[in-house]
């Protein structure tokens, strides 16, 4: 979901509702877009390997030098990557004589958004019970109550105009919420924000620019001890943000990472803190990065085909030891052949949305709440080009077979 287009007025597509067949059409003219205007070439290939904190075990919060804005203090931040995930159903209600109360209501199948939501990534908050999603158009971040739907909105934006929000996550324990935010469409300029969960005062902003010229910001994994890895679309590069301080540092540049047409998007850690697996959105690629070696970073490429599903790869989530990725209106469901992550296969494909017969594209964000998943869908790819989308910007529960 790279962004090509300066923003223009919004216009019906030329397809009709639910027809699947324009799918690979529209990413076909996003990627001849992208190589004509912002392709990567062999020749700006960076550097074979970069550095790494000492990761022999799961990595800590060490110091890092890097710029950050210090607005005020405040608390931490984080998603839900990595660690195993409890498959809860819904909370039950407090014992009364030995006899459960009644059970909290249970979460919605769909949640219908605000016809300008365009809600790029979604992630889930289990003591509000409540999802938070990002937004391309007005570079603000929204909560959606889980029980009610209600929408409200949690930080307006930094008041700068052609600022997008973009990936984000959920640190429940630390109250924080980390937010990838970029200018333009082009994402010419990276920042991370960290908000207070519950009042969405902006505690710290940290512009990346500070660590690399030309850095960019679109995802995150979280760590235990609440620091993150920041993927960079626009580069070969992750970068690494201590939790407190919040602190910024490049974590590796590596031609592997190079955008082949749309570099790298979501991005997770394995349940058992070896590896981190980040997703190029096109053409669809995984690249592990090994945090077990110290002193020696190493990366490898999956040999994985992912050209049927016709899009590109987006944000991706671990639920129950497999890794399911976004790709347009469906999730491609990957399991690794061991714990440390050294290979993979492809073993399925869920539909997220039908109407009717047909298939609805779009979805782009993807989270775990209360044992289920949920997808974002943001249209992404159409609003890149400035054209409205026919669907309505839902978060939509997506039934695991």
């Amino acid at each position: 979901s790279n962004f090509l287009a300066r923003a223009t007025p919004r216009r019906r597509p030329c397809y009709g509702r639910g027809m699947r067949s324009p799918l690979p059409l529209r990413f076909l003219a996003a990627l001849l877009t992208v190589l004509g205007c912002n392709g990567a070439s062999e020749t700006d290939a960076l550097a074979d390997t970069g550095t790494s904190p000492d990761t022999s075990e799961a990595p800590t919060a060490d110091s890092v030098d890097g710029g950050v804005e210090e607005v005020s203090a405040g608390p931490d931040v984080t998603n839900e990557v990595g660690e195993p995930i409890e498959e809860t159903s819904t909370p039950a209600g407090d014992a009364v004589d030995g006899v459960d109360a009644e059970a909290p209501p249970a979460l919605k199948t769909v949640y219908e958004l605000s016809d300008d939501a365009y809600p790029e990534s979604v992630d889930f908050d289990p003591k509000q019970r409540a999802f938070f999603v990002t937004n391309l158009q007005r570079g603000n971040v929204t909560r959606v109550d889980g029980v009610t739907g209600a929408s409200t909105e949690l930080f307006v934006g930094n008041g700068e105009p052609d600022w997008l929000t973009l990936g984000l996550d959920v640190d429940s324990e630390r109250g924080r919420l980390w937010v990838c935010a970029a200018k333009g469409k082009t994402l010419d300029r990276g920042e991370v924000w960290g908000l207070d969960l519950t009042t969405g005062e902006r505690k710290f902003q940290i512009d990346l620019e500070d660590v690399v010229a030309k850095a960019a910001c679109a995802d995150f994994a979280r760590l235990p001890d609440g620091s993150v890895y920041v993927t960079d679309r626009q580069a070969g590069r992750i970068y690494h943000v201590t939790a407190e301080p919040p602190k910024a540092e490049l974590f590796v540049e590596d031609p592997l990472l190079v955008p082949d047409a749309i570099g790298q998007n979501g991005i997770v850690l394995s349940p058992n803190g070896h590896a981190l697996v980040s997703g190029k959105y096109l053409p669809v690629r995984l690249v592990r990065t090994a945090l077990n070696n110290p002193g020696e970073m190493t990366l490898s490429a999956f040999d994985l085909d992912f050209g049927f599903l016709g899009g590109g790869a987006d944000d991706m989530v671990v639920y129950d030891s497999k890794l399911y990725i976004v790709v347009e209106d469906q999730l491609a469901e990957v399991t690794f052949g061991d714990a440390d992550w050294t290979t993979a296969s492809i073993t399925g494909t869920i539909p997220i949305w039908k109407e009717g017969e047909a298939l609805v594209g779009g979805f782009s964000g993807v989270t775990v709440a209360e044992g289920h998943l949920y997808a974002s869908r943001s249209d992404v790819v159409l609003w890149g080009f400035g054209v409205e989308s026919d669907h309505p910007f839902v978060i939509q529960r997506v039934e695991i077979p």
